[in-house]
């Protein structure tokens, strides 16, 4: 009995640790500025991508700018949702590296603009404006901001190409 049940045990271990190493297909739709999107329970509208400029205490490193993309999100689901931007606004590189937010744009962006980061706990309908900073290249090329609308990825997300907002 004991075998038995130690093979059943085993055999469950494997079934789940092989699951999880298969690949996922990924379904993307393109952001784009001022347009509307529906992802899973959101809405998402891309208002602006910015520069931000820096001021004496807060400087990004050589080579390097502040970035600020201004968004209004709305749950459209009949529950309660949550957002947790450093989970579901990733800034992805042409080599698949992150930024992270930045502590320093995200100041920058709320003096200069009045947004506050897009995050927390939104009511069913609710509508959330605001905007998430980063520290990225002065090139742009090959970068890309992605929205995934669960905490966990899901398969389904949102990009949009920042290439056109790189200086020419």
């Amino acid at each position: 009995m004991h075998l038995k049940l130690s093979s059943v045990v085993l055999l469950f271990l494997l079934t789940m640790a092989s699951s999880g190493c298969r690949s996922r297909s990924t379904s993307s739709l393109a952001i784009e500025v001022g347009q509307p999107v529906e992802l899973g329970a959101w809405r998402l509208i891309v208002h602006s991508v910015t520069t931000l400029t820096a001021d004496p205490w807060r400087q990004p490193e050589q080579g390097m700018q502040f970035l600020a993309i201004e968004l209004t999100v709305e749950n459209t689901s009949a529950n309660i949702r949550y957002m947790m931007p450093e989970n579901q606004m990733l800034l992805v590189g042409p080599n698949g590296d992150r930024a992270p937010l930045d502590a320093s744009a995200g100041v920058l962006a709320a003096r200069q603009s009045q947004w506050m980061v897009v995050q927390g706990e939104i009511g069913p309908g609710r509508l959330l404006h605001g905007g998430v900073s980063y520290e990225v290249p002065a090139d742009l090329s090959g970068w890309r901001w992605v929205f995934r609308p669960e905490l966990l990825p899901t398969g389904l997300e949102g990009v949009l190409d920042l290439r056109e907002f790189s200086p020419q």
